[in-house]
């Protein structure tokens, strides 16, 4: 992206964790991402090789329609599941006092073992994921962004769980380099929307930028990596060891040449 000099990058990457970032993909460049999730800590660990044994791999790819509007297509192996999304930037901070973007998404579940035989029509396979991040920069080193979101699931596994979801992601981000920022990612989600416990994600990771690379280290209690997923699947426990330790890495190639 071309930055006016009185414009603010709050954070190294459009995603953070699961949670995505008021962040953009540049103008003309796509980026191919690959997200991988370890199993759980607690899942004989060892015998599994570390967790590579149940692991769940997400790819997607993300292009930079313009410096404000980026859209995204992904896959899963965990439910086997396809998304799609589309994110636009409708403030900066610099010339405002905090950026907005606006974040909307589309999946499908394809694991037939997800639901019974008789109810997977396409329509049930349906799940939406509509979110407002706002996010703002303090200084040099602390960014924090807010991000409410609202999900609806066509399809629900029993009559005491809700459709729709309401919930907050918090993120806090603190940059120990020029290159390297530690991220706490938080999401807030209501009891009263699910049949027990409700699920809370929380992930701790590194984000390590270089040239054309972007790394992001961490560990978390959720498996899922799209919103309908991570958002209405309960997660493990933290002090069960119901933990994932996982990292997603993005390459950008420059599709279309940059004009002014």
């Amino acid at each position: 992206m071309a930055w006016a000099q009185d414009e603010v990058r709050i954070f190294n990457n459009p995603r953070i964790v699961n949670l995505h970032s008021v962040e953009m993909q540049r103008k003309g460049y796509m980026a191919f991402v690959m997200s991988h999730r370890f199993g759980d800590f607690n899942d004989d660990f060892l015998h599994n090789f570390m967790g590579l044994d149940n692991a769940t791999v997400r790819l997607a790819l993300n292009y930079g329609v313009t410096d404000r509007l980026m859209l995204g297509v992904g896959r899963s192996t965990y439910l086997k599941t396809y998304d799609g999304y589309l994110k636009y930037q409708a403030l900066r901070q610099g010339p405002f006092p905090l950026s907005l973007a606006l974040f909307a998404e589309t999946t499908v579940t394809t694991d037939r073992n997800y639901v019974e035989e008789e109810v997977q029509s396409f329509v049930n396979k349906l799940a939406y994921n509509f979110q407002f991040l706002l996010a703002k920069k303090i200084g040099h080193r602390w960014a924090f962004e807010v991000a409410p979101s609202f999900v609806h699931l066509n399809l629900v596994k029993t009559k005491a769980s809700s459709n729709d979801i309401f919930s907050v992601g918090m993120v806090g981000s603190f940059k120990l380099s020029r290159s390297v920022d530690i991220n706490v990612e938080y999401v807030y989600i209501p009891n009263a929307y699910f049949d027990g416990p409700a699920p809370s994600p929380l992930s701790i990771g590194f984000d390590i930028e270089s040239k054309g690379h972007n790394f992001q280290l961490f560990v978390s209690n959720s498996r899922g990596m799209n919103g309908p997923r991570y958002l209405s699947t309960p997660t493990g426990d933290w002090l069960d060891g119901d933990i994932f330790f996982g990292f997603n890495i993005s390459r950008d190639f420059r599709i279309k040449a940059y004009q002014p």
